[in-house]
């Protein structure tokens, strides 16, 4: 795996590697998949904060690279024009998730029935906060679920 701040200059750039992809070069393309996956898989997991959902999107962004090299025009960077093309995905990977439904009466209720009961008493005032906060979004979550 290619890492650009520890291994020597690579040989050849990526917008070479794009164009011989482009022309049937399997090496190339696969060359380009191994030396920009572990990029991808940093952005997109400091966009979304989750290692599952990082790893399925990177997987994604990656065949859309691959399925869109033929409209690389080397205009720009060959990382410029991957970099658009992951933020896009994660952009729209993040609005259909906001879509997505809120939870029912019943699944919250076995999600507070998992929750373990806390005593705050004799608690430090930073751990009350977080009660108080954690009882206000419970409050709000509940009212998300009312249609």
């Amino acid at each position: 795996m290619y890492n650009p701040f520890l291994d020597a200059p690579a040989d050849v750039t990526d917008e070479q590697l794009a164009a011989r992809a482009r022309a049937g070069d399997r090496t190339s393309l696969e060359a380009l998949v191994g030396r920009h996956q572990p990029w991808v898989y940093n952005i997109v997991v400091r966009m979304v904060w989750s290692p599952d959902d990082a790893q399925d999107l990177t997987q994604e962004i990656l065949i859309k690279m691959v399925t869109g090299l033929p409209g690389f025009r080397g205009e720009s960077r060959f990382r410029t024009w991957l970099y658009r093309i992951a933020v896009n995905h994660v952009f729209t990977f993040r609005r259909q998730r906001e879509d997505e439904p809120v939870e029912t009466f019943a699944e919250f209720t076995r999600d507070l029935e998992d929750t373990p009961d806390t005593d705050p008493g004799g608690s430090d005032p930073a751990t009350l906060l977080l009660i108080e906060e954690a009882k206000i979004l419970c409050t709000v979550a509940m009212l998300a679920c009312l249609s």
